[in-house]
């Protein structure tokens, strides 16, 4: 089997970063990243991961580009405009896809953002408008690149990427900080709309040797769920996480919640105005003292609540990779300690 060239765009980034370290002993695979200074290309320096210094319109990266069997676009502006970062993207694919030999294959990175999920819309599922300036980029590059693609004969693959996780990625590391802070996790009991380098190269892979066909996928782990990942992260620092399930779709009976918490507010007028036995009485004292020292409980553990795990409800729609076969207990025994780079 000949090999195979893989051109990681955009590879200066944490994803880029850990996914050449993850190729460099790959066989069958060569891989090339791409650095637009000689500053940033230590990592790859370091680590003996060939790489190219310079901007994509120069001739020795459209070399790279002509001669790849695989372009995985990971370049994303970091601030702009609805219409600047749709002119950097359009910018990008009209280089890139021309200068493409026929047949090969363009992965765009693309987000679960897409889908339009936010902190008012919680649902997930896939939304008529999106949610932000980067999301809705995000969808118009996959619509640009699929129309360039068609023209030019190039197989287009768009991943819509759940939160990425992995040894040198900010989500990992967020983790292992929030555990060694004694941070108590809120979750939910669905799975966690995450996924890992270690997958996004076999999908990579998958990709080049032609086991998936072109098309927009939704790149989540179906099986995982989060106290599985937190406790995979809390051994890395032998540290057991605290967490636990609150299913917000299951809100508590709003009515009873309300009488409650009237009741509790004039109960002086109630005794005062209402017959009530002796025992009753000592029932109403007890559960005021009770529901104090709860409600100072909970002002205090509500500081230590970690809730941005459970901000979204359900499960992530899309098509999913049918080729991505893998073990989550090897993905998880081997997510090591992550380290900043």
């Amino acid at each position: 089997m000949a090999n195979k060239k893989i051109f990681l765009l955009g590879a200066t980034g944490q994803i880029g970063k850990e996914l050449s370290y993850e190729f460099k002993d790959t066989t069958d695979i060569e891989i090339v990243c791409n650095s637009t200074v000689a500053v940033k290309s230590s990592f790859f320096n370091f680590y003996k991961i060939k790489n190219v210094i310079g901007e994509l319109n120069e001739e020795k990266i459209i070399s790279e580009i002509k001669s790849a069997d695989l372009i995985f676009e990971l370049s994303a502006p970091n601030s702009g405009t609805l219409k600047e970062i749709k002119n950097f993207y359009k910018k990008r694919a009209n280089i890139i896809i021309p200068n493409m030999k026929k047949k090969s294959k363009f992965v765009f990175a693309s987000t679960m953002n897409a889908f339009g999920m936010d902190k008012k819309r919680k649902k997930l599922k896939n939304y008529f408008f999106s949610s932000s300036i980067y999301a809705s980029n995000k969808r118009f590059a996959e619509n640009y690149f699929n129309e360039l693609g068609k023209k030019n004969n190039i197989e287009i693959y768009n991943l819509r990427l759940a939160e990425v996780h992995g040894k040198f990625q900010r989500a990992s590391i967020n983790i292992i900080k929030l555990i060694e802070d004694k941070r108590i996790f809120e979750l939910p009991e669905t799975p966690a709309w995450i996924t890992f380098v270690s997958l996004i190269k076999k999908a990579l892979i998958n990709i080049v040797y032609e086991k998936e066909k072109p098309g927009l996928y939704t790149f989540v782990c179906n099986d995982i769920f989060w106290p599985e990942l937190l406790s995979s992260l809390g051994k890395s620092v032998n540290i057991k996480p605290k967490y636990f399930i609150k299913d917000i779709e299951k809100s508590n009976n709003k009515i009873l919640n309300f009488i409650y918490k009237i009741l509790s507010s004039y109960k002086d007028i109630f005794r005062g105005n209402f017959e009530i036995s002796k025992n009753q009485e000592e029932l109403i004292k007890l559960n005021y003292r009770i529901n104090k020292i709860r409600n100072t409980s909970d002002q205090y553990n509500e500081l230590k609540i970690y809730k941005e795990y459970n901000r979204y409800v359900g499960i992530l729609p899309g098509k999913r990779m049918k080729s991505l076969n893998y073990k989550k207990n090897e993905i998880l025994l081997n997510l090591e300690s992550p380290t900043q780079t």
